[in-house]
């Protein structure tokens, strides 16, 4: 049978319309773009399964950096429960996070100025479940001696996609706590046991107001806010922070000349 180019073109034609060629007998769902643009596929939300059983990747390097024992019988075994959270209780929280990010209020309703950085009750959440699990504090109890480090930053790795971007703080707390021990810093004296503490009620954590509008990795040349030492032996900073990590925290380290 010979069927010709305009045959042709008007049979396409008839198609991409959504007339059917076909006799009134066929099925109602040829073709298949016939009642809805999308077509008749929709796709499964993914089902979530235990983070740290679900990477094989990580759990073979695990048992080949850390000594079989530990691995064994501490490491694995807690990494494990801690990606069923993930999956379950702490992704929720993190969607929640996503859905209700923080925001500025200036004022109160009265017009008073109040400049209060609001949060979800799921962020507040994350603090304390960061507490519980030792997020931080893994790395200073040094549990496991050098390898205390690795332990904690598997964890970190499955924690942060549910976080809903509470890694961010957590970053920065590590940070600071590391500062503190490492330049045997001048600050109040329980707040290194803060940081690391795995005390819900008495964990804080820290933010790090360091980039100025220079940005960079060269972070001495770009600071250009200047420190003046008040009658009470603090400083009073004058200068102007582009960004501030972490602005909800209960401390924070910053830099000035």
């Amino acid at each position: 049978m010979i069927i010709s180019a305009r045959h042709s073109k008007l049979r396409l034609s008839a198609a991409i319309h959504g007339h059917s060629t076909r006799s009134a007998s066929s099925s109602s769902s040829w073709p298949p773009f016939a009642f809805a643009r999308t077509g008749p596929f929709v796709q499964d939300a993914p089902q979530h399964e235990n983070v740290f059983l679900g990477d094989s990747f990580l759990r073979r390097s695990l048992a080949r950096i850390l000594p079989d024992e530990l691995y064994r019988s501490e490491v694995s075994p807690d990494l494990e429960r801690f990606g069923a959270r993930c999956s379950g209780e702490l992704w929720r929280l993190g969607r929640q996070c996503e859905e209700s990010p923080p925001f500025l209020r200036q004022t109160s309703a009265w017009g008073r100025r109040a400049d209060d950085v609001v949060t979800c009750a799921a962020w507040r959440r994350q603090k304390e479940v960061a507490a519980e699990e030792g997020i931080v504090a893994l790395a200073y109890e040094r549990r496991h001696g050098e390898f205390s480090r690795v332990h904690q930053l598997a964890k970190l790795f499955l924690y942060s996609p549910s976080s809903g971007l509470y890694s961010c703080p957590l970053a920065m707390t590590d940070g600071a706590a590391k500062t503190i021990e490492a330049g045997n810093l001048s600050v109040p004296d329980d707040a290194f046991a803060r940081l690391t503490s795995r005390d819900p009620s008495a964990f804080w954590t820290s933010g790090q107001w360091m980039t100025e509008k220079g940005g960079g990795s060269d972070v001495a040349n770009g600071t250009q806010t200047l420190a003046f030492e008040d009658s009470g032996g603090g400083y009073r900073l004058k200068g102007y922070k582009w960004f501030s990590s972490a602005t909800d925290a209960d401390m924070t380290l910053t830099l000035a000349r």
